[in-house]
């Protein structure tokens, strides 16, 4: 639950909780819409108490917001940490973004540091989401030695079906325990495909999914989601509802 105060088309403030801005599309979505995640995705934290301040282009393709909230590792019993996030969302053309600069407290004072970009291209039947992320903890410098990848590639065959395939990659090569996410030694790679059927025609509301997933390499953490040598085949049923609708 959060409240916003929208002062005109440009300025916007809001405060509750609500989620932590972390670009990505794969992040983004509802986890009803998730059939495949990274680990990164199925460990984070997503809603937190904070504040956050929003601008809007004149031309309402670009949003930028400034959230201070609960680090993503506050628990119930630790909630005197902190996050700073900036975060862009833009569509331009066939290009849209979610991209973020997050800092978030892993223990009291101490800090990792998200550098996350989120793309998305729309091309006709055609889009390709591709997220790439960075994590590095205080007085650290290096790139891509832990990070995570995540590619999802959708083709619209015909309205009323689409086929995926999808590609995760985790890895955390750092000697640290900053990144309580994907921990230190990990290195895992998911490949997935599947199919949406929509079987009402010219309505998404109701969708049928069906796909499989095959996940290998090494997680350290014990309570880790992505293990070694997992097969996961995957079936489902979705349904929007207009439960509430108003109408002249």
């Amino acid at each position: 639950m959060y409240v916003t105060y929208q002062a005109n088309k440009n300025w916007g403030v809001s405060a509750g909780k609500e989620i932590v801005w972390i670009g990505g599309y794969e992040y983004e979505k509802a986890p009803i819409d998730v059939y495949t995640a990274s680990e990164f995705w199925n460990n984070v934290t997503c809603f937190k108490f904070g504040v956050n301040g929003a601008y809007t282009s004149n031309s309402g393709k670009d949003t930028f917001f400034a959230q201070f909230c609960e680090s993503s590792f506050a628990t119930a019993d630790r909630h005197d940490m902190f996050a700073y996030n900036l975060y862009w969302t833009g569509t331009h053309g066939i290009w849209s973004t979610t991209y973020s600069l997050n800092m978030m407290e892993y223990e009291p004072s101490k800090f990792i540091s998200y550098i996350a970009l989120g793309n998305r291209f729309n091309m006709g039947p055609v889009t390709l989401e591709l997220d790439l992320m960075n994590r590095a903890a205080s007085h650290q410098t290096y790139f891509f030695k832990d990070c995570s990848v995540m590619a999802n590639l959708i083709y619209g065959v015909i309205p009323m079906l689409n086929i995926y395939g999808k590609v995760t990659y985790d890895v955390n090569k750092t000697d640290t325990d900053a990144d309580k996410y994907v921990m230190a030694g990990s290195e895992l790679t998911t490949v997935s495909g599947g199919l949406e059927f929509f079987p009402v025609k010219n309505k998404k509301n109701f969708r049928v999914n069906l796909g499989v997933a095959h996940t290998s390499g090494k997680n350290t953490n014990p309570d880790g989601t992505m293990l070694n040598d997992r097969l996961t085949i995957q079936a489902g049923v979705s349904a929007k509802l207009d439960l509430f609708k108003m109408g002249y």
